[in-house]
């Protein structure tokens, strides 16, 4: 018991030493960021600011609630910027500890350590930056690891809690799964569909393929079950109604031309020099890690089945939406694949730190010869992960600096 406890207290420590002083420089940035403090690289141009000065002038209606607790801290507790800022670095922290949660699921016997690092190291990803390709660093649309957009942090955190709760249950939801679990289920989705809608409109896609190949190898087995599966996901859309007619009011006389278009790749043509080498930019290290792990650990699993369909309609959900009016530039519909990109990074270093574990294991046991160094599947990996968080943390250092996060 003693020494369990003291193991306990060393991984507290070290998680309280890695977001004590992260959680204070988010804190700072983010207040940078809303008040358009002007630093060494310029004003810390962001979206918190546009929240802000929505919040202080009521603008418009606040369609996430994450938004409606920042205007409450901001306005009506008094707390200003700086409670806008701490509450955003919350949620930046709190998905730190729920990307460890997922990692750990993924990998149970991966150094715990290891995993809290990885996931730390996942909210700074970006795609690998080329100076004689790319004009600049910012990427949207293949960056999961974004500083700019609060309610995108709530997305995420949320989102990552969802998969959590569904990791160990998609595959008997037909058989066993209970009323409390009906319940969770029913107010994790709608809260994040509340926070920001893009990842139900990736996700529910992609749940509904599974579900149809579910009742269908079943033969109709379960089938209320099923279907009260499906309408817990059907109330989770509520929001949306309340999100399209406060963002896309045609009658609104500020925006007359806001709504939503069909497109065929439009936001990438506006906003990326090179999408197709950007993806490969972007997926260098998880490439090579999930096809590393696809025949062992992937391939035949449900789960990761519903996360690639899930990243393939979040591709197209923004390769075949846009916006229109004076959002039509923004790239809205780009964050559910900014999401799948940071979940792809999740998922690919927890399975990379499962490999090295496994390399470690055979390394021990005894009469076992070989090279001193480690075979070339890890040290390429390592190489690349290290190249995505060498961008992201120079990006991070960057805005931090003031530069603008949009990179422009």
């Amino acid at each position: 018991m003693g020494i369990s406890k003291l193991r306990f207290d060393k991984f507290t420590a070290f998680t309280a030493a890695l977001l004590v002083p992260a959680f204070s420089f988010w804190t700072y940035l983010f207040w940078c960021m809303s008040r358009l403090y002007l630093g060494p690289k310029g004003y810390h141009h962001a979206d918190f600011s546009d929240h802000i000065q929505s919040f202080t002038l009521n603008t418009d209606p606040e369609y996430s609630f994450i938004l409606l607790i920042s205007e409450f801290l901001h306005t009506n507790v008094g707390a200003g910027v700086m409670g806008v800022a701490v509450f955003a670095a919350m949620l930046v922290a709190c998905t730190v500890v729920v990307g460890y949660i997922f990692m750990k699921k993924i990998c149970p016997y991966g150094n715990r350590y290891a995993l809290f690092l990885f996931s730390f190291f996942s909210l700074f990803t970006i795609p690998i930056y080329i100076p004689f390709i790319n004009s600049m660093m910012y990427s949207q649309a293949f960056c999961g690891g974004l500083w700019h957009n609060i309610t995108y942090f709530g997305m995420r955190m949320l989102a990552m809690l969802v998969l959590i709760f569904l990791y160990d249950r998609i595959d008997n939801y037909l058989t066993h799964f209970s009323i409390k679990e009906y319940l969770i289920f029913a107010v994790l989705l709608t809260l994040v569909n509340w926070a920001k809608p893009n990842f139900i409109i990736a996700f529910g896609p992609a749940l509904l393929v599974i579900m149809i190949i579910d009742i269908t190898m079943s033969r109709g087995e379960g089938f209320n079950k099923w279907v009260l599966f499906g309408v817990v996901v059907l109330i989770s859309l509520i929001p949306l109604i309340y999100q399209y007619a406060t963002l896309f009011n045609n009658q609104d006389a500020t925006d007359p031309d806001g709504g939503i278009t069909f497109s065929l790749g439009e936001t990438y043509y506006r906003l990326y020099e090179h999408p197709f080498i950007m993806f490969f930019q972007a997926s260098a290290f998880p490439l090579i890690v999930l096809f590393r792990n696809y025949k062992s650990k992937i391939k035949g699993s449900k789960f990761f089945l519903m996360c690639a369909l899930m990243m393939l309609f979040a591709f197209a959900e923004s390769f075949f939406v846009r916006e229109t009016g004076t959002r039509a530039n923004d790239g809205n519909f780009t964050w559910g694949l900014s999401f799948c990109y940071y979940l792809v990074f999740c998922m690919s270093s927890a399975f990379f730190i499962g490999n090295v574990s496994d390399y470690l294991k055979t390394k021990k046991k005894p009469n076992t010869t070989g090279s001193i160094l480690p075979p070339p599947y890890i040290l390429v990996s390592s190489f690349l992960f290290l190249l995505h968080l060498a961008c992201g943390i120079e990006y991070f250092i960057l805005i931090s600096l003031g530069a603008s996060a949009y990179m422009f």
